[in-house]
């Protein structure tokens, strides 16, 4: 879950991972037991809750520039993020790019075809009050993932036969709302995401197309009646589609 929105994409294989940017991630927090049955059956094994980051305090402008680099496989990453807060009318925009060649390791060397290229965006735009909160996020997440494919021989060297790769998209867009009141606060999560997958067994010619839609939303009423018990009613709900629109139709 992000910023309340359940995280939705085509998540059934071993090579699928979340398309959130980890640069625009400031916290992570993780459920267990009661806790979470706030976010639905399928939240009783636990919850992984991803928090974007928070606004600056009124009356600041704030950013920075991060970089790295790995030797493995010569990652180059750089990241951007700029913020600011007038008047409680607050925002941010972060920017990330990342490219990997073959990684490699003692027993296969340089293992071919496993390299990635990643471009992210995302921000926020929202108003805090004395009443409480509105915001709106969104995200656009781009990767390119090259999947090492094919058979050892007798003497334990890898053969990679083809040189398969994926592009895969993810927007997301999230409306966040926290109404406070003398003793309860009311908080509504609503979100539409697009996830698109393609496979490409040679370049331009995608085997499969993935298009997954999804809306999801949540209201909860927090009732205050002491410093030991709050009271906590409400509904969510998800609507999805999902197709495949590519040439390979029947795998």
């Amino acid at each position: 879950v992000q910023d309340g929105i359940r995280q939705e994409g085509q998540q059934w294989g071993d090579e699928h991972g979340l398309e959130i940017d980890g640069n625009a991630v400031e916290r992570v927090e993780i459920f267990r037991g009661p806790a979470s049955l706030m976010y639905g059956s399928d939240g009783l094994g636990g919850v992984i809750h991803i928090e974007s980051p928070h606004p600056v305090m009124k009356g600041t402008i704030a950013g920075s520039v991060n970089t790295a680099y790995q030797t493995n496989n010569s990652q180059r990453e750089v990241s951007g993020f700029l913020a600011a807060n007038a008047n409680g009318w607050n925002g941010y925009l972060i920017g990330t790019l990342k490219k990997a060649d073959d990684y490699q390791n003692a027993y296969d060397g340089k293992v071919f075809n496993s390299g990635f290229e990643e471009r992210n965006a995302s921000g926020m735009l929202g108003v805090n009050r004395k009443w409480g909160y509105s915001h709106v996020h969104f995200s656009s997440f781009f990767q390119q993932p090259q999947l090492p494919e094919g058979e050892r021989n007798p003497d334990g060297s890898f053969v990679t036969d083809e040189a398969p790769y994926q592009e895969i998209t993810h927007h997301k867009v999230g409306w966040n709302n926290n109404f406070i009141f003398r003793h309860s606060s009311l908080k509504t999560v609503i979100g539409f995401q697009q996830n698109i997958r393609k496979e490409f067994e040679e370049p331009d010619v995608a085997g499969l197309v993935f298009d997954m839609k999804t809306l999801t939303y949540d209201l909860k009423h927090f009732i205050v009646k002491s410093e030991d018990w709050e009271f906590t009613y409400g509904f969510s709900g998800m609507v999805q589609d999902s197709k495949n629109k590519g040439e390979n139709l029947g795998q």
